[in-house]
């Protein structure tokens, strides 16, 4: 019996008993962890003294900066817009999507639509929306 032949009675036989209910699991191989790495008393030492030079950013601006590094799309952050972001533009396209969502929620309920934009959401001191609006 080859080896392509053994594997399709193993798996037929693995299939009849998961059929019959007497389903047993594969045993999974125990994950074996990596030697620690031994390291000579100058290099933990120079470790030790590196570690104590290293504590992030420690001035407003640093921080600001540093905390825009993980941003990708900002749909889940606080701030909506990025920094190179045009806010006029945003502030526009916000108003126009909430006016014609009013108009065709007001359409579909018979009521007469409004020219009245629909309020935005709250902004930080610069001006930028908090959260986005929908």
């Amino acid at each position: 019996m080859n080896r392509k032949e053994r594997r399709a009675a193993d798996h037929a036989a693995r299939k009849a008993a998961h059929k019959a209910g007497f389903h047993q699991p594969q045993a999974q191989p125990e994950p074996v962890a990596a030697p620690k790495k031994e390291i000579s008393p100058e290099q933990l030492a120079a470790n030790i003294r590196n570690a104590h030079l290293s504590h992030g950013p420690t001035t407003e601006v640093g921080r600001k900066k540093v905390s825009m590094n993980a941003l990708k799309t900002g749909l889940t952050g606080v701030q909506v817009l990025l920094p190179t972001d045009d806010a006029a533009l945003y502030e526009a396209r916000v108003r126009d999507y909430l006016q014609a969502t009013r108009k065709a929620a007001e359409k579909s309920q018979g009521k007469k639509a409004t020219a009245t934009p629909a309020p935005l959401p709250p902004q930080d001191k610069n001006g930028l929306f908090l959260r986005p609006p929908f």
